[in-house]
């Protein structure tokens, strides 16, 4: 297995302590044993792993302190621990990761404070340190982080107000301090992220009056400002909100505000990305959250997407769907996995899905899928794994599919 570059194993009932023999893969540079019910300490010798730019453990049993030695990691890039029982305090070393864009903390049981050597993660696009029993002020460097878009503190117990450097923050979506130790007023400069779609504060010792220029948020979808000493400000003409939002959601979150007219998210303001979420939801008959016009892809459930907003994965395993693939699909043109299995699909398989040419995975089995593999799907260069059995299909299988060397399962 010296060869092999993406361990891939998430999404299963695997259990007992990782392999300590995975530190031999010094060639692999995505470990992904997310979602499992792997138990013990992470290994030391993962630390050995030093190809490795992608870690993905979340949501497993895992317990301890992060071993030393993951520091040798320098080419990190995506550290993914969320949902374990972790404890101790975050690594000083976890800073040397200068490449990374995406940390995933939340729901463990670390402690302490935000490490200084943080200050220069400055690439930093999803941070998500939620959910721990993290103490200390917020630090003023993470202000620096100019390029996330997702930051979330919520559940620690951190104290000190809000940081005014948080103002460059202006590509950020969604901000989270709720159920924190976190004090002073509510800061003016937040009404100048307008791109934030979320914003909780609820659970938290602000107050004072509700700056005004919250009303800048024309994005925003959803703001919780509960269990805060927060008031409002003296009645203002006029408040509109754009979004699909409910009026008891205006009337406590822009109580300022004399008048509030709601209306849908227009459509010129939905992503092509999610246009083709929407194409393929009334062409399979179903209601999924976050597939709705104006939307962003981080909000979709059952899609994953990069920090571009480009969708990447698409994972339907088993929902039951009616109709057929549309070709409107081949937009996705960073979609790497597409899991349609056993969904009850009908019709042929799309030429234009011969045009994903960055699919890794695609999965189409026990559908009720009819007509011919289709001519040019020996252009997936990429592909590893292709799944096509228990369907309707006919003719042979094409010679061309050998031209796919890296086709490891068919």
């Amino acid at each position: 297995m010296s060869g092999l570059q993406d361990l891939s194993l998430s999404d299963n009932l695997l259990g007992g302590p990782i392999p300590e023999t995975f530190g031999n893969l010094q060639n692999v540079t995505m470990l992904s044993l997310n979602k499992n019910a792997l138990t013990g300490p992470i290994p030391s010798t993962i630390g050995n792993m030093t190809s490795l730019k992608g870690i993905w453990l979340h949501n497993n049993t895992l317990n301890g302190t992060l071993p030393e030695s993951l520091g040798n990691l320098i080419s990190l890039q995506s550290l993914g621990l969320g949902s374990n029982f972790l404890s101790g305090s975050i690594p000083e070393f976890l800073g040397n990761f200068v490449d990374l864009v995406l940390m995933d903390l939340n729901d463990n049981g670390m402690s302490g404070s935000i490490p200084s050597s943080f200050q220069s993660l400055t690439k930093m696009i999803y941070m998500d340190l939620g959910s721990n029993f993290l103490s200390g002020p917020i630090p003023e460097f993470l202000g620096n982080f100019v390029d996330s878009t997702i930051l979330n503190l919520q559940n620690n117990n951190f104290n000190g107000t809000i940081p005014e450097s948080f103002s460059k923050l202006t590509n950020l979506w969604d901000l989270y301090f709720d159920r924190t130790g976190v004090t002073g007023a509510l800061p003016s400069m937040l009404g100048y992220l307008t791109g934030l779609s979320s914003l909780r504060v609820d659970q938290t010792k602000l107050k004072g009056v509700i700056p005004p220029t919250l009303g800048y948020l024309t994005n925003l979808v959803s703001l919780d400002i509960s269990g805060t000493a927060l008031t409002c400000p003296p009645a203002r003409s006029s408040c509109v909100i754009t979004q699909d939002v409910t009026s008891a959601f205006c009337a406590t979150c822009f109580a300022f505000c004399s008048t509030c007219v709601m209306k849908p998210p227009s459509a010129a303001n939905t992503s092509p990305q999610m246009q083709v979420l929407l194409d393929l939801q009334q062409e399979w008959g179903q209601t999924f959250k976050g597939w709705v016009a104006g939307g962003n892809c981080s909000l979709a459930e059952h899609v994953t997407c990069d920090a571009k907003g480009m969708i990447t994965k698409i994972d339907l395993n088993e929902h039951s769907l009616t109709g057929t693939i549309p070709p409107s699909i081949s937009q996705l043109a960073s979609l790497r996995h597409l899991n349609l299995h056993q969904t009850g699909l009908t019709g042929s398989i799309p030429r234009t899905l011969a045009s994903l040419s960055n699919l890794t995975s695609l999965d189409l089995r026990e559908n009720n899928l009819t007509g011919w593999i289709p001519a040019g799907i020996d252009g997936l260069l990429n592909l590893r794994y292709l799944g096509l059995n228990t369907n309707r299909l006919t003719s042979s299988i094409p010679p061309a599919i050998c031209n796919i060397t890296g086709l490891t399962t068919l």
